[in-house]
């Protein structure tokens, strides 16, 4: 069973190396549906003690993320997420290929309100995918000119522009698929939210913080539900 703790202040935060997505949206459809796809699905469940928002309304470039909106008690169900909602292809790289076959077919995808939210993330968020100039700077103002350098770092992390060249590598017996436009795109998508080698709908629309953000824990096990719980009472 993988078991993790996860950060609602009145936002509900996962631990985990993603962050809340930038989502292109208007503000009446800010989770593209996708809680309550979960939500209306068999053996799904979204507590509705929670709303997905902006922090301040008014403001588009505020913090977006789940809300507590009434107090939730400790260990208090926030999230499941049925397996056959979640997205896996047996590895990393099978899970990659399902997240872009779902990407190309969109709204036609068995995942498509988790496909269509994806299609619309910013490209580029990751070093690896900025352009050689960008990343060449990155490498200057890290202090990285040689492979001496780049184990031992200034600031680091000094592979932090080569982490698409890993993907080429690991998933090199796939074939050329794996240098299609979409398919990085999915794989460093990917890189920022699965969970091992998963991908959960809703679960990584939750922010990721530590320390005392921290209000949230998940379990999970192949072939069974994902599910989030309050590890903490947490006022609105």
């Amino acid at each position: 069973m993988k078991s993790s703790l996860v950060a609602l202040i009145a936002c509900i935060f996962v631990q985990q190396q993603t962050s809340l997505a930038s989502t292109v949206g208007n503000d009446e459809n800010l989770d593209f549906g996708i809680f309550e796809w979960i939500h209306s699905s068999e053996g799904g469940y979204y507590n509705p003690k929670q709303e997905f928002r902006r922090q301040d309304p008014d403001k588009l470039n505020s913090l977006i993320g789940v809300f507590a909106k009434e107090r939730i008690e400790k260990d208090e169900l926030l999230c499941e997420v049925p397996w056959n909602k979640i997205v896996y292809g047996g590895d990393y790289c099978g899970t990659v290929d399902v997240v872009v076959e779902a990407m190309r077919q969109g709204e036609k995808s068995e995942f498509a309100p988790y496909a269509v939210y994806l299609n619309a993330q910013r490209r580029g968020q990751l070093p690896t995918a900025w352009s050689e100039a960008g990343k060449s700077f990155l490498n200057k103002v890290l202090g990285v000119d040689s492979l001496e350098s780049a184990l031992n770092p200034r600031l680091g992390p000094a592979y932090a522009t080569l982490v698409l060249d890993e993907w080429y590598v690991d998933c090199a017996d796939h074939g050329s698929y794996v240098m299609d436009d979409l398919w990085q795109h999915g794989a460093l998508l990917a890189h920022q939210r699965a969970d091992d080698d998963i991908m959960i709908p809703a679960y990584d629309m939750y922010n990721h913080q530590n320390g005392k953000w921290t209000n949230a824990k998940t379990n999970w096990q192949k072939g069974e539900p994902h599910v989030t719980k309050a590890a903490r009472t947490i006022e609105a």
